[in-house]
């Protein structure tokens, strides 16, 4: 494997890949290559001709060139090689080392090289002092066939043996890339520092695109440039620069919503200015080969200390791609700004410590499994593409996604998976279609966190502030949301035409409605989910077919009417909401009863769960599901209780019963008494009428004046 270095500094590459017409068959072998630029002693590595196949894929040393043919060392061709018919490329790889000294500095010999002082080299496969392969060096008081390697002291490696190759460093990157032969690692320089501008304060708020000066910077940026806080940096900070979408005497306007924390920089904005890379037309980055591309590198020190920005030539031309290809390739320490599209690649893709922005896709990925990790995708075309548009199956581990206004964090489409990342601002967090998955994943300021169609799972996921935290697309089916948090939304989950939503172990945190659904939704089940102080309504539901089960929930609502919204009217049947907890609060609410948590009266800790009846009645009716739990079969069950009543007797009936999976083992003794101190209630349910595992609950049916009941303390136990 070779590495090979690019120094950003402009200009054109003079030993490109260089074509091949013609390849004779004798001793030497004639290689003819139209103003190949070659000297002798030249390593160069030919791929692709037709015919004389057994010269592929091997390296070759120059010699007796002429403007458009030369000889390859050594090699006869006469007999055991095929006749030349079409096609060839060769990479020039560099110039022969002939010894290298154990000295400080260090002195390379190698014949007539035509380096100058101050280029930039890079050696690779030299045997010995292995120490100076793979790394980049100072060329320093060069002679004719000498040079030395600038600040390196090579006293202590070990001896000089042979062979080895220096070459000038590449100012283009992409043919940089064109001389990987595979799994080779490509080495990009590291840009110019950020220039800090102090003649102004800023006023950065979390959400928002408008940044407010105290003074005009209309001369200092224009649109299109890069600014950023104190302490903002590329190679995947989530404290990044923002492009400049527009400019006035007292704004500037961000391609994307702000991410960091709201404040005022006093004095100091900072500017990056990318290199620009690639043609016109074409790919900043295309690899044929699989290969490694990292950035940020001291071309002096072969260290990274630095960061590598690059950008195309115009962002509005669709072919003006950052990296593309379907080779499966690493790609690390790399910010590239300005593209059609920052990223569209195939195949399986690593990426890590990169930061992207885009015009229409800022990140396009399809093919197999991509991993993104510590990278920043940041849409800022002003257009409602997607940052990061997946085909496949996307890991993201400590990553940020921000949408342009009006535009979506993530798209994903048939049958991809996204883990991972933080979606952040912009119409959309993921809008997917069918058969995906979403999981470890935080959304927040998103209109929309997670919209999709049919078969829709999103797992362990953070909803922060969006309007709607999941919401199904119309019509749709199957919705599955597990282990995922849920605050500040107007609404956690909301439902539009869709059949078969789960929703569990989720919790649910002063959101305006955490879940809802419309007058076409059917078969909702929420199942443990923890329901924290809601705004309006922990569940809102107008539907007239179809239903909605509440099962193991908490819901830390002050009433009944916060805890669900019953819409009435002639279309709708009034639901029946069935709520079952063992911490506690639990029952079956009809709209002729109210329930209140009542943390005034209470056995050993507050609240208990206090049942007040409808004081125009003189008796109410209720069938209420007091508890339930899950029981394997013959496994006997002990539920208990703690009950009272208020001053007021308590006229009427209470009769528990067992019910397994809904239908009826045991009617236990009626209940007629009821007193103002705290009673404890005990029935058990026999194993032997438990048949089937399943839901193993004990109800109520109540038939009682406007007396309030208190109850407390729930417990099940196994027998």
């Amino acid at each position: 494997m070779s590495t090979f270095y690019v120094d950003l500094v402009g200009g054109t590459d003079t030993d490109a890949t260089k074509s091949i017409t013609g390849a004779t068959n004798a001793n030497p072998c004639v290689i003819t290559s139209a103003s190949h630029n070659y000297a002798a002693g030249q390593v160069i590595y030919l791929s692709g001709l037709a015919g004389i196949t057994q010269l592929n894929n091997q390296y070759y040393t120059v010699a007796n060139p002429s403007p458009n043919t030369y000889e390859l060392l050594g090699i006869d061709t006469t007999s055991g090689y095929g006749i030349y018919t079409s096609g060839g490329i060769s990479k020039i790889t560099g110039k022969l080392i002939e010894g290298a000294t154990q000295a400080n500095p260090c002195v390379i010999t190698c014949t007539v090289h035509e380096f100058l002082d101050d280029d930039y080299v890079f050696i690779n496969d030299v045997t010995g002092m292995t120490e100076l392969n793979g790394r980049s060096f100072k060329v320093a008081n060069k002679t004719a066939d000498t040079f030395e390697l600038s600040g390196v002291d090579s006293s202590g490696y070990s001896a000089f043996s042979s062979g080895g190759d220096v070459r000038r460093a590449y100012l283009t990157t992409q043919v940089a890339i064109d001389q990987n032969i595979g799994s080779d690692e490509v080495r990009i320089s590291k840009t110019e520092a950020y220039t800090q501008y102090t003649s102004a304060d800023l006023t950065w708020t979390r959400g928002s695109r408008i940044v407010t000066t105290s003074s005009s910077l209309v001369g200092s940026f224009a649109v299109g440039d890069l600014i950023g806080r104190d302490g903002a940096a590329g190679d995947g900070n989530f404290e990044t620069f923002y492009r400049v979408n527009g400019i006035t005497a007292t704004t500037i306007t961000l391609g994307a919503d702000y991410y960091g924390t709201t404040g005022v920089d006093t004095a100091s904005v900072w500017k990056v200015i990318p290199f620009t890379a690639g043609i016109n037309g074409q790919r900043i980055i295309y690899p044929l080969n699989p290969v490694t591309v990292s950035g940020g590198w001291n071309l002096e020190t072969s260290e990274r200390d630095g960061e590598t920005w690059l950008k195309h030539f115009s962002r509005t031309t669709s072919s003006n791609i950052g990296i593309y290809g379907s080779e499966n390739c690493i790609y690390s320490h790399l910010n590239i700004v300005e593209c059609y599209m920052a990223v569209s690649c195939s195949g399986s893709q690593t990426f890590s410590n990169c930061s992207f922005m885009g015009y229409v896709y800022t990140i396009y990925l399809s093919g197999e499994l991509h991993t993104l990790t510590d990278c920043v995708g940041m849409g800022s075309g002003g257009t409602s593409w997607p940052t990061m548009h997946n085909l496949s199956n996307i890991f993201c581990t400590d990553c940020l996604f921000l949408a342009f206004t009006g535009g979506r964090a993530s798209s994903c489409t048939t049958g991809g998976t996204t883990n991972g990342g933080f979606y952040f601002g912009g119409s959309y967090g993921v809008y997917g279609s069918s058969d995906i998955s979403i999981e470890n994943a935080t959304f927040e300021n998103n209109a929309y966190g997670v919209t999709g169609f049919n078969n829709i799972k999103v797992y362990n996921c953070n909803f922060i502030n969006c309007t709607y935290g999941v919401r199904s697309g119309s019509p749709s089916i199957s919705y599955l949301i597990d282990n995922c948090n849920f605050s500040g939304c107007d609404c956690g989950f909301y439902g539009t035409q869709v059949n078969g939503v789960i929703i569990e172990n989720s919790t649910f945190t002063s959101n305006l409605i955490d879940i809802y659904g419309d007058i076409y939704t059917g078969k909702i089940y929420s199942y443990n989910n923890v329901h924290l102080t809601p705004s309006n309504w922990a569940y809102s539901r107008t539907l007239s077919t179809g239903t909605m089960q509440i099962s193991n929930c908490t819901i830390d609502a002050p009433s009944i009417a916060k805890a669900f919204q019953i819409i009435a009217g002639s279309s709708y049947a009034i639901p029946q909401y069935i709520l079952q907890n063992s911490f506690g609060y639990c029952g079956s609410y009809y709209a002729n009863g109210q329930l209140t948590k009542d943390s005034t009266v209470f056995r050993t800790a507050g609240p208990s769960l206090k049942f007040s009846y409808n004081s125009t009645k003189l008796y109410n009716w209720f069938d209420i599901k007091m508890v339930a739990c899950y029981a394997k079969s013959l496994q006997s069950k002990t539920f208990s209780l703690y009950m009272k009543r208020d001053t007021t007797a308590f006229t009427g009936t209470i009769v528990p019963s067992f019910k397994l999976n809904g239908a009826r083992l045991t009617t236990e003794s009626t209940i007629t008494t009821l007193t103002d101190s705290w009673v404890l209630y005990e029935w058990t349910c026999d194993g032997s009428l438990i048949t089937v595992d399943g839901e193993l609950s004990l109800e109520f049916s109540i038939n009682g004046n406007n007396t309030a009941i208190w109850i407390d303390d729930f417990t099940v136990t196994d027998v």
